[in-house]
C-alpha cells in the first residue's frame, strides 16, 4: 500500500557526510586548542621548590600573626555582643516599669471619674481596658510580597510549554489528526 503523504524526511547522503565531517573536525580542534592552552599554563608556573628555613618561621610567624588577630577579633565580638544584651535587658526594663506607669495611670484615672460620676449622681460607666500583652510587636520593613509577580515566571513556563505541545501536534496533522482539528 503506497501513500502519497509528504513526511519531510529528504536528504542527501553527502549531506549527511559532510555535516557529520564539519562536527568531527569541530571536535578535533576544541581538544587541540584545550591542550595547548594547557600546556602554556603549565609552562607559566613556577617550580615547586622547597621552602627554607627562613621561609618556614616566616610562615610560623605569620600564622601567629593571624592567629592573634583573630582572637583579637573574637574578643571584641564577644564584648560587642554583651552590650548588646545589656542594652536590650535595660530596653526591656524600661518598656515594662513604662507600662507599670501607663497602668497606674489609666486606672487613676478611672477612679477620679468614676468618683466624679458618683459625685454628680450618675451611674459610673464599664471602664474600656485594652488587654496588655507581654509581646511588643516590631514593625516590619518589608511588606509581604503577594500577587501576580510571584508567579510570573511559572505562568511564562507554562504558556511556552504548552504552545511547544500545541506546535508540535500540528505539525504532525495526520498522526494527531483528532485532537488538533
Amino acid at each position: 500500500m503506497y501513500s502519497n503523504k509528504r513526511t519531510n524526511q529528504g536528504g542527501s547522503v553527502a549531506v549527511f557526510l559532510i555535516v557529520s565531517v564539519l562536527l568531527a573536525v569541530a571536535v578535533v580542534g576544541g581538544m587541540y586548542a584545550v591542550q595547548k592552552r594547557g600546556s602554556q599554563a603549565r609552562e607559566v608556573q613556577p617550580i615547586a621548590q622547597a621552602p627554607t628555613n627562613e621561609q618556614k618561621q616566616e610562615t610560623n610567624n605569620q600564622a601567629q600573626e593571624a592567629e592573634q588577630q583573630k582572637q583579637a577579633a573574637e574578643a571584641e565580638k564577644q564584648a560587642e555582643t554583651q552590650k548588646k544584651a545589656a542594652a536590650d535587658k535595660q530596653a526591656q526594663a524600661d518598656a515594662q516599669k513604662k507600662a507599670e506607669a501607663d497602668k497606674k495611670a489609666q486606672a487613676d484615672a478611672e477612679k477620679k471619674r468614676q468618683e466624679a460620676a458618683q459625685k454628680a449622681g450618675q451611674a459610673p460607666a464599664p471602664a474600656a481596658t485594652i488587654p496588655q500583652t507581654g509581646v511588643t510587636s516590631q514593625p516590619t520593613d518589608k511588606l509581604p510580597t503577594t500577587g501576580p509577580e510571584s508567579n510570573l515566571m511559572q505562568l511564562l513556563a507554562g504558556g511556552i510549554l504548552v504552545a511547544m505541545v500545541g506546535a508540535y501536534l500540528k505539525s504532525y496533522r495526520y498522526r494527531f489528526g483528532s485532537v488538533v482539528r
